[in-house]
């Protein structure tokens, strides 16, 4: 625009020449044959060098002068220049040497539209390639410029109106002074401001900027030049904590700006190849007042000084930037945090053409409070003109956190200590790139937390880093980027006998094409997990190897916010196999999770877990578990994040063809079970169970198990209710089955009955093969269970001989003492001898001690004792079933049957 304007502006002038040497002819000829021919040509002269929309006319010509009542310059749309009454004085003798003698103008009006300051060039749309081109210009002789063709130029009502700015100035040109003040009105401001600009041909500069008896800002130069040289001093001062009261934009800077000083000493000669002939020294100074920036965080205040040297035309440029140590003292949660930035040191180097530089810096900060931490960054920044930017940013950083064992959460000792190096470079055209190879590598060093101790962490950041971008066509910066990765090295955390050995682990994200409108939701919707936990032990409890693994991929947008991963669990020597398929929406607080479990072998050896056996007394001898299900919830969301959670489970679990031996005193065969949960309509959950098993074997076999039941669980989890509507197994040749049995967790005594039918009494005197015990008959019953608080008891239960009877003979060593240790037991040892019974009625009572007493009444004869006469005896047995249960189990040689059978 200042282009333009002194364009036509010197084409004007031009036309003020011609209209001079028309009125010089004109002095042979009337005035007023003059002034109509000047209307004429003029505007038409105007028209084509300014604008077509000028416009000019000519009131008076005279013998000594010429005035032109209407001016007006339109170079443009937005610029409209309006002059009133200009008046060109002459002498007519000096008219014809081309000497004028003054130039007055009444009023000067100057409308700028708001589009003109749009209009301007955008700094980011300047051609770089011309930045740093060498130009050869001729420096002008002050005098020269300042020397005019008049003798004087008055325009003491200069008028501007902007949008933004409004402005009342007076000029007054000399030959030995230029001279321009006047007020300027910022629309936003209830004061004017004042201007004083003079331009002196001695080569003093001063520029002043005022408000009322407030100087805001002032400038001081002086320029000395003679044929060959030109040698620029200057020196500016600015009150910038004024104008920070004043301007808005200052204002809203998170600095209290106090002072602003610069100071320049520019020499070059007059045929000056730009930049690489300039000698120059400068200095600025900037200084800022502490600032309290809200209730908890005051800044404190800070000096910045920046300085540019080139001692000759062949040296190169050295910029300087050094700030003072910035404090920023902040009241977090109770807590004094002060972080500490510098000093700041920034040292480069530019060649004398301006074409390549390189920067050296180093930074500073620090963070102390609670917790403390250093960060150093120490970035070298090289610029070419034909290649752009390129660079290296190697960094520290180095933190600490002291022990808060009275926080809630406790908090751990910690020590930080991370170092790394990034890469980067930016061509000419706006392509940019930042690489890494070994990326962040931060080690952690955690203190004990909770008895825990864990090893130092080694985590890598971001290694073989390359992202790069630029802006596409419609001015949008684009970036594409390698996958992210951020790895941890192994390290063991344990606690006494607890160690969990944790192997390398890594998540690694492959970004979509980002742009800054949704960079979480692009920079997180491609992600990789791999979680791996080594072999471990829990006290003397081996814990399995396990590796998580799958894609997970995070929606996060101010419309949707989702989480989806398909995840797989390989524990145990990559025999249990879980693969899942979750989602879970962060506003709507809703989500679901669908797993499939493959068949996992139920063996220790082939889990890797050979210490179970000895651990549990439990040896795994085959059997298959699998699994699936789906389950929903709703929890928290964005309306109510208060929400409790709701699950709804609809999963199966089974094992098949279990086998196994317990502490080799008993063995089960061909066991299955299933187990399904389901919540129905949201309301209680429902657990049903089936179990069958081929035999169960502890001295006592039981085969044919077949159980099934059904368990009602509020959502609340407060109580359980047990139906088990079906329960029987074959025992000692015949069956013992229960009816419905109902046990509800509420009540403090739940009660159901046990049937018992064909029980062989040959069979229940196999269970002590040693004992002389031989007998005959079935049993049938029925046994009272009552649950209570101390445990399960027996109050009274009935077992009954069926008919005709049966057969005891007990015949031992220890019979035959008996019988001569006392008359009553001897003669109940004769009976039993051969003892024919046609009635047989037990009763039975159980304690939860264990206390178990049965009362046995016989009716029949011993056809060779006491004649065969009827007889009734009545004998009271008192155990402790516990201790023969605990005596209870079988033989060897059934063991190393049943491992044979399932190895």
């Amino acid at each position: 625009m200042l282009k333009t304007c002194y364009g036509w502006l010197w084409r004007f002038l031009l036309a003020l020449l011609v209209l001079a040497a028309l009125a010089g002819a004109g002095l042979f000829f009337l005035p007023s044959l003059l002034q109509p021919m000047l209307n004429q040509i003029l505007p038409l002269l105007l028209r084509d060098s300014v604008g077509p929309n000028s416009e000019l006319h000519v009131d008076h010509v005279g013998w000594r002068n010429i005035n032109i009542d209407h001016l007006r310059l339109m170079p443009d749309a937005n610029t409209q220049i309006d002059i009133s009454n200009l008046q060109l004085n002459y002498d007519p003798k000096d008219l014809l040497l081309g000497q004028l003698d003054s130039l007055t103008i009444e009023r000067v009006l100057v409308n700028l539209s708001d589009q003109t300051s749009k209009d301007l060039p955008d700094a980011a749309s300047v051609n770089t390639d011309g930045l740093a081109t060498a130009q050869t210009i001729e420096l002008p002789l002050l005098a020269d410029l300042m020397a005019l063709p008049l003798k004087r130029i008055d325009a003491p009502n200069i008028i501007i109106q902007h949008p933004q700015v409004s402005a009342t100035l007076s000029a007054t040109l000399t030959p030995e002074l230029w001279r321009v003040n006047g007020d300027a009105q910022l629309n936003n401001l209830p004061l004017p401001w004042q201007i004083e600009l003079q331009l002196q041909q001695s080569g003093d500069l001063l520029l002043m900027v005022s408000e009322s008896e407030t100087l805001l800002a002032q400038l001081y130069g002086h320029l000395d030049q003679n044929d060959s040289e030109s040698h620029l001093t200057l020196d500016q001062r600015t009150d910038a904590s004024a104008l920070s009261k004043r301007l808005p934009a200052l204002a809203d800077l998170p600095l209290a700006l106090s002072n602003l000083h610069l100071s320049a000493d520019i020499r070059s000669p007059n045929t000056v190849r730009i930049p690489d002939d300039l000698i120059v020294q400068l200095k600025a100074d900037i200084q800022s007042d502490a600032l309290a920036l809200n209730e908890n965080t005051q800044m404190a205040a800070t000096q910045l000084t920046v300085s540019i040297d080139k001692a000759s035309a062949a040296d190169d440029w050295v910029i300087d930037a050094n700030s003072a140590q910035l404090n920023l003292l902040m009241k977090v949660a109770d807590d004094d945090w002060t972080l500490t930035a510098g000093p700041l040191d920034i040292s480069s180097r530019c060649n004398a053409a301006l074409n390549e530089c390189q920067l050296n810096s180093k930074i500073n900060t620090a963070v102390k409070g609670p917790a403390s931490m250093q960060i150093s960054l120490l970035p070298e920044l090289k610029w070419q003109q034909a290649k752009g930017i390129s660079g290296t940013l190697p960094l520290s950083i180095k933190g600490t956190q002291p022990e808060n064992l009275n926080a809630e959460p406790p908090i751990p000792r910690a020590a930080l200590q991370a170092d790394g190096r990034l890469d980067f470079n930016m061509s000419n055209d706006g392509h940019w790139q930042v690489t890494s190879t070994d990326g962040i590598q931060p080690h952690l060093i955690l203190g004990p937390y909770l008895g825990w101790q864990t090893q130092p962490l080694s985590l890598t950041l971001l290694p073989n880093l390359n992202v790069h971008g630029f802006t596409d066509e419609r001015g949008l910066p684009v970036i594409d980027a390698e996958p992210l990765t951020v790895e941890i090295a192994a390290f063991d955390v344990s606690q006494g006998d607890r160690v969990l050995h944790f192997k390398r682990n890594e998540i690694s994200c492959e970004p979509d094409r980002l742009s800054s409108l949704m960079l979480l939701d692009q920079l997180l919707g491609n992600c990789e997990m791999k979680l791996r936990l080594g072999k471990s032990k829990w006290d003397l409890w081996p814990i399995p190897d396990m590796q998580i693994n799958g894609p997970i991929a995070i929606t996060y947008n101010p419309t949707r916010q989702r989480i989806l991963a398909d995840l797989k669990l390989s524990a145990a020597k990559k025999q249990f196999n879980l693969r899942t398929h979750v989602e879970h929406d962060l506003l709507q607080g809703t989500g679901s999770m669908q797993w499939h479990l493959n068949d996992a072998p139920l063996d220790w050896g082939k889990l890797g877990l050979d210490d179970m056996a000895n651990l549990t007394k439990v040896q795994l001898l085959g059997g298959l578990l699998s699994g699936q299900g789906w389950i929903d919830w709703q929890g928290p969301n964005a309306e109510n994040p208060d929400a409790e959670w709701n699950i709804t489970p609809d999963t199966m679990l089974r094992a098949d063809g279990f086998n196994a031996l317990y502490d080799n005193s008993m063995a089960l065969e061909e066991w299955n079970a299933m187990l399904a949960l389901r919540r129905p309509q949201g309301g209680d959950y429902l657990l049903d169970a089936q179990v069958s098993g081929g035999k169960l074997d502890n001295g006592i076999a039981l085969k044919n198990i077949l159980a099934r039941s059904q368990t009602r669980i509020p959502a609340d989890f407060s109580y359980a209710l047990v139906d088990i509507y079906e329960m029987h197994t074959d025992i000692l040749g015949g069956r013992v089955y229960t009816p419905l049995i109902r046990y509800d967790s509420r009540k403090e005594i739940n009660a159901f009955g046990i049937r018992l039918d064909h029980i062989q009494l040959s069979e229940l005197a196999k269970l002590e093969a040693d004992s002389g015990i031989n007998a005959s008959g079935v049993l049938d019953g029925m046994l009272p269970i009552v649950l209570t608080p101390e445990g399960p008891m027996v109050p009274g239960g009935n077992l009954f001989a069926r008919d005709p009877g049966g057969i005891i003979q007990y015949r031992s060593s220890a019979g035959e003492a008996l019988k001569s240790s006392d008359q009553t037991v001897g003669m109940a040892m004769n009976l039993l001898d051969n003892f024919l019974y046609n009635q047989l009625e037990s009763g039975i009572q159980y304690q939860p001690d264990g206390s178990l007493n049965i009362a046995l009444q016989f009716q029949g004869k011993n056809p060779d004792f006491f004649g065969g006469q009827a007889t009734h005896l009545n004998i009271n047995l008192d155990y402790n079933l516990l201790d023969l249960l605990e005596s209870l189990r079988i033989t060897n040689e059934v063991v190393e049957k049943v491992e044979a059978k399932y190895r």
